[in-house]
């Protein structure tokens, strides 16, 4: 009979057990998709900036072939903190390079910047390649 019952205790403590992580997996997930949208929000702030300034492809933080200058890019210092524009050499509304205008304007500027690249603290933003279309920004790679 003791058997019996010190498996009952153990099947118990494993059933506790799972509820407690069921319950911490439920909080992850919370938490997650909080992020996420905040996330998505902070995005969608930073493309309207830089369709503010003309920019029609914009990549955060990777390499793709719809945005060129991400091509030309030294791979040595990789994508990530760095967003590109597309089309290349387009001025913003200071006369400035347009994603210098655009990281200014949404207040996330990594400190400088090249043609058609500039540094961002972008820990809010979605990593992508985004396109303006009909006056909506829709991710395309």
């Amino acid at each position: 009979m003791k058997d019996f019952e010190r498996e009952i205790k153990n099947l118990e403590t494993e059933i506790k057990n799972s509820q407690q992580e069921i319950k911490n997996s439920q909080q992850e997930i919370k938490n997650l998709s909080k992020e996420l949208k905040e996330a998505s929000k902070f995005t969608q702030k930073f493309l309207d900036c830089c369709g503010n300034q003309g920019i029609t492809r914009v990549s955060i933080g990777k390499k793709s072939n719809k945005v060129p200058a991400t091509k030309e890019w030294p791979s040595g210092w990789g994508y990530e903190g760095s967003v590109f524009q597309f089309p290349s050499g387009q001025k913003g509304k200071s006369g400035w390079v347009a994603i210098w205008d655009a990281v200014e304007e949404a207040g996330i500027s990594g400190g400088c910047g090249n043609t058609d690249q500039h540094s961002v603290s972008n820990d809010n933003l979605i990593e992508g390649v985004f396109e303006l279309k009909d006056k909506c920004w829709r991710k395309i790679d």
